[in-house]
């Protein structure tokens, strides 16, 4: 079976994120979670914890992935993605500000759930937030 994507949306799922990306506003992203380049092509939005159970549809649960690497993952809890990956991606947000995004939020954001995910985090996220 072959999925389209239709409009540059993933899934029917659209985003500031995605947007602000696909605009080439945000310059310093340029890895998903798991290590793999995105592109203005490639770039889906991922939902770190799956809409199938019970994550929500916003910016607070929102990944940038390759399209791949979020198919391959589809509906696995968050620990799928790597923790010192999911570090390296929130990484890259730091001191992003545009009009429609700020960066240092999202990253706060993701990183509040991802201390629910991985018993280690604050030891895996160490020095990123000043």
């Amino acid at each position: 079976m072959q999925i389209s994507i239709i409009d540059g949306t993933s899934f029917g799922y659209k985003s500031v994120l995605k947007t602000e990306f696909k605009n080439g506003n945000l310059p310093t992203v340029k890895i998903d979670p798991m290590g793999s380049l995105l592109t203005k092509e490639n770039v889906t939005l991922d939902h770190y914890i799956p809409h199938s159970k019970g994550g929500k549809s916003n910016l607070t649960n929102y990944l940038l992935m390759k399209n791949t690497n979020n198919w391959n993952k589809g509906n696995l809890p968050p620990s799928a993605i790597p923790p010192n990956g999911l570090a390296e991606y929130l990484k890259q947000f730091i001191g992003v500000q545009t009009k429609s995004f700020d960066g240092d939020g999202y990253a706060r954001q993701i990183s509040k759930t991802a201390s629910t995910v991985y018993a280690n985090w604050k030891e895996i996220i160490k020095g990123v937030f000043k």
